[in-house]
């Protein structure tokens, strides 16, 4: 008897972001329970399995159809890609995606694909805003992109394909940054709100009598007679056929073992853009941007018919082979997302944090919670550039300098309201121009620079310190040294 056992199960990282924007949702379908029946069996609720589901509708016209999902539709990868539907070739181990075989059958597929899709948008009644065929640019922001560009043009007019080449002009109009150099558009993409289309999929088929059942995942399945029995936690569903569209967990069940190379991507959206953000970042509302060099960075933008006025930028990759996610390991890669959006869209540079495709790095209510409890436990937030700032700044006062008067430092005082909240704190005094950047009055206390930031900031936190504090030089009477700034962190 064949028999596949599934070894580990799918994890999530929190809330899938691209369903998160999208609001409230239906409640979950009913996990499989008991011991049922059907004629096919599909495995995995994304792309994939909702596709073969819906063909098989259109083949056998009232066949019974069972979905088995691990968690909610669109909360797996379906929810946490970039949402790009491309028709060309794009092969990513290309310099420029030109592909090594016959690219005119691989387009013939896409656009096959991209049909059906859209006559699935049709039919279901999902909505338009979720499907966009508004095309795509690769960008280019050096001449090593721009040679890229034309090299694709070139292969893509040997092929009779349509393309255009843009330059910064026509660039900075399209996505209001100065950033890129150039660009090579073309028609034949689709934009997709990927967990909205996967959404409204779901709930055409369902509509249509296939049985969806959510929280499910399947912990084996095992041939039985001329059929198969797949089993999950709470029950079982026997079928002739069984299709797996499970991705990279093909190799949980044991299938294609050491074929397969597990690919971590990191992609962040941005909170929402306010009015203020959206008129000083400028361009269209809507955009996609592919880079140049296959695995550089991809970035969109969406408006509020696809959950709000927002930038979604994807880059950096891990090979990770039988990983299982951890919170951990994406921090350094949010942060270099941050940094990307801060300096190719300075207009939206207090939105650069934000939400992983992946899921928030923390629920509000949990942010709020350790918040209250750093303030409690002494603990105070500084951003990186201003914690470097005042730490040059108590550098100087310390070895008997004057200090930068308030005209040089456009900061304001910093833990103004950790003084006043300390009993041990006293006014300022001398020469109020000057920067005032510790706690006052905190005897026998330094600040310690700690890397127990999260999503890039730093934390600063007053300990006890051994030595017997010093006169400051140039302070009032009886005034003590300032607690110093530095330490371990850096």
């Amino acid at each position: 008897m064949t028999t596949f056992t599934a070894r580990r199960l799918p994890v999530q990282l929190g809330p899938a972001a691209w369903n998160a924007i999208l609001g409230p949702r239906q409640p979950a379908t009913p996990p499989l329970d008991g011991d049922r029946t059907a004629d096919f069996v599909v495995i995995g609720a994304g792309f994939a399995g909702l596709s073969a589901a819906r063909r098989l509708t259109q083949l056998q016209p009232g066949a019974r159809i069972a979905i088995l999902e691990a968690g909610r539709v669109a909360e797996g990868a379906a929810g946490r890609n970039s949402g790009f539907m491309i028709d060309l070739p794009h092969e990513l181990t290309s310099d420029d995606y030109a592909g090594a075989g016959d690219d005119r059958t691989m387009i013939g597929l896409n656009r096959q694909a991209i049909a059906f899709a859209r006559a699935a948008v049709e039919e279901y009644g999902i909505d338009p805003n979720h499907f966009d065929p508004a095309g795509k640019v690769n960008g280019a922001a050096s001449a090593a992109a721009e040679a890229r560009n034309h090299s694709y043009a070139r292969h893509l007019a040997s092929l009779g394909e349509q393309s255009e080449m843009l330059d910064s002009v026509q660039m900075h109009e399209l996505t209001g940054s100065r950033h890129y150099s150039s660009g090579l558009y073309t028609p034949g993409t689709v934009m997709l709100q990927p967990a909205g289309y996967i959404r409204g999929l779901a709930a055409g088929l369902t509509a249509r009598g296939v049985a969806i059942f959510e929280e499910s995942a399947v912990t084996g399945l095992a041939r039985n007679g001329d059929g198969w029995r797949v089993v999950t936690a709470t029950g079982s569903v026997s079928a002739p056929r069984v299709i797996l569209t499970v991705n990279g967990h093909l190799e949980s069940f044991g299938v294609e073992r050491g074929r397969l190379m597990q690919l971590f991507l990191y992609a962040t959206m941005t909170p929402e853009l306010d009015a203020d953000a959206c008129a000083r970042l400028g361009g269209r509302p809507r955009w996609g941007i592919t880079p140049s060099d296959p695995m550089g960075t991809t970035v969109r933008r969406i408006d509020t018919g696809q959950g709000g006025n927002r930038i979604v930028i994807r880059s950096c990759a891990t090979l990770r082979a039988n990983t299982v996610p951890r919170q951990g390991r994406s921090g350094p890669r949010r942060r270099r997302h941050a940094e990307e959006v801060r300096r190719t869209f300075p207009a939206t540079r207090r939105h650069a944090h934000g939400t992983r495709l992946g899921g928030p790095s923390l629920p509000d209510a949990e942010r709020r919670r350790r918040h209250a409890r750093d303030r409690a436990r002494g603990l105070f937030r500084l951003r990186p550039e201003r914690a470097r700032h005042h730490a040059r700044h108590a550098d100087r006062h310390r070895r008997g300098g004057t200090g930068l008067r308030r005209k040089e430092c456009h900061h304001r005082p910093l833990h103004r309201r950790g003084a006043a909240e300390s009993s041990a704190a006293a006014p300022l005094s001398g020469d109020r121009r000057q920067c005032r950047p510790a706690l006052e009055g905190m005897e026998g206390a330094r600040r310690v620079m700690s890397r127990r930031a999260n999503t890039g900031w730093r934390m600063v936190r007053s300990i006890k310190n051994t030595r017997a504090p010093r006169a400051c030089p140039g302070a009032s009477p009886g005034r003590q040294e300032r607690p110093r700034l530095g330490g371990r962190g850096g």
